[in-house]
């Protein structure tokens, strides 16, 4: 079958095509699923485990919010609640994705309502499920009624003027290889040289914690850089100044780190590393642009995926012969003229 797009969308392996009518029955851009699964491994499954999922012909990862109902085969009984799923198990979970799964019960569509679960060290398909209910989850956008934000006994004017020091967030976005770690890491230094707290927060280190359940699927990228904002107004709010270097090419997401500080009242300098691509490719020290020139890797921004130019940011430059102090200290100055850094 060949289909001919009206517009230039930029589609994939896995992406669903689904009807515009407006009676149309249209799935869920699910991020969380309850589901019934047969466990196939001799390994138990337990509440926070985390898998890979595939349905059709997109995986992506999911981590077991709970393990709702338990059958045994024998008794035909369910269990309520139980501690974990044992081979040749059939129970009821709740899942959650790192990114969209466009998901319908399978009671409605077979092909979209059912998936396999893989191991993803060993590679082996540990489950196979089909889909009861498939919602649709937003990020920090939804209502906790189950939980109340539990203030400090200390305010944050107190807490500032004991320990001498003002929080802000620094936010270096641009092209891979434009240089952003490499001014971010001087600023630290720079920083913790005039007696000032500050952090580096790369988005790939945390990628090997906070984020270690993430991939690279724009899905994924976004709810890194939605942690990792989270993150930096907690440091800023502490006191910290908050060093985030990250590509972050889309303006929406760099957009809801501002709005997070802003909300709180915090400082944020946005700063756009803006590299030009053939001098970011020159220096390329991961080998990412020849991978992706050779077909190798498939969605690195600046080559099949777009970079959002920063409109308005606080700071730009170019860091091609620059010199890397300098820069810091074009930040250090931008601090020092919104009074988080004395001259």
């Amino acid at each position: 079958m060949s289909i001919q797009l009206a517009d230039d969308i930029d589609v994939g392996r896995g992406d669903v095509i689904v009807s515009g009518l407006d009676d149309a029955h249209l799935p869920v851009a699910a991020r969380e699923l309850s589901a019934t699964v047969c466990w196939l491994s001799e390994t138990p499954l337990h509440a926070g485990d985390r898998v890979a999922l595939k349905q059709g012909a997109s995986t992506v990862r999911a981590t077991v919010q709970a393990l709702e109902r338990k059958l045994d085969p024998e008794t035909l009984l369910e269990q309520v609640g139980p501690s974990e799923l044992a081979l040749n198990d059939i129970g009821t979970l709740t899942l959650r994705t790192s990114s969209v799964v466009v998901a319908d019960p399978y009671s409605s569509n077979r092909d979209t309502g059912a998936f396999i679960l893989i191991d993803e060290a060993s590679n082996d398909t540990v489950g196979a499920g089909t889909i009861l209910e498939a919602r649709e989850v937003i990020p920090g956008k939804a209502t906790r009624n189950d939980i109340k934000w539990h203030p400090s006994a200390l305010s944050r004017q107190e807490r500032w003027t004991k320990t001498g020091q003002r929080g802000a967030t620094v936010w270096l976005t641009g092209l891979p290889a434009s240089g952003k770690s490499t001014v971010a890491v001087a600023l630290e230094r720079e920083l913790v040289n005039r007696a000032r707290v500050a952090y580096l927060v790369d988005g790939d280190n945390i990628r090997h914690g906070i984020s270690d359940d993430l991939g690279f699927s724009p899905g994924d990228r976004a709810e890194n850089i939605r942690r990792v904002g989270h993150l930096a107004r907690l440091f800023a709010d502490a006191g910290v100044i908050a060093i985030a270097s990250m590509v972050s090419p889309l303006r929406s997401d760099r957009e809801i780190a501002r709005e997070l500080h802003a909300a709180a009242d915090l400082d944020f300098v946005e700063v756009h590393v803006s590299t030009p691509v053939r001098e970011c490719e020159r220096r390329d020290p991961k080998g990412l642009y020849e991978r992706a020139r050779r077909g190798e890797l498939k969605g690195l921004t600046g080559v099949d995926a777009p970079y959002e130019k920063p409109e308005s940011p606080d700071l730009r430059f170019d860091t091609t012969g620059a010199d890397i102090a300098e820069l810091a200290g074009q930040i250090v100055d931008e601090l020092v003229r919104r009074g988080v850094l004395e001259e």
